[in-house]
């Protein structure tokens, strides 16, 4: 009898030890299939990233860009208005030397038929 009670407690050892050493084992897959997927994230996080940083240098460059294309339309618009005040200079002094010429009422009713003509349809 002596065996048998070595037996079973060598058979409730094995069993305990079992149950143990499995439940550990199911502890660290779990943890282990956890950490993958962590690490999974944290490459799809540095992809992201990376793409993100690509966005953003691509953004800035297209910024500089722009910064570049407004500064020499400011620069034509100044030119444009220069040349505007020029032209329209002349044109008054064309129209004094006109009036001088012509006389008031005639260069008067002269643009009212340009004014009616340019406005037909």
């Amino acid at each position: 009898m002596d065996a048998s009670i070595y037996v079973g407690l060598i058979g409730l050892l094995t069993t305990c030890l079992s149950y143990f050493i499995g439940s550990r084992k199911r502890r660290a897959d779990a943890q282990n299939v956890e950490l993958n997927n962590i690490h999974k994230a944290i490459v799809i996080w540095q992809d992201c990233v990376k793409l993100q940083a690509t966005e953003i240098s691509n953004l800035k460059a297209e910024v500089t860009r722009l910064e570049a294309e407004v500064l020499n339309l400011t620069k034509e618009i100044k030119s444009t208005t220069s040349e505007n005040r020029r032209l329209i200079n002349i044109n008054k002094k064309l129209i004094d030397d006109l009036k001088q010429h012509v006389g008031t009422a005639h260069l008067e009713t002269y643009a009212n038929n340009e004014a009616e003509n340019n406005f037909k349809i």
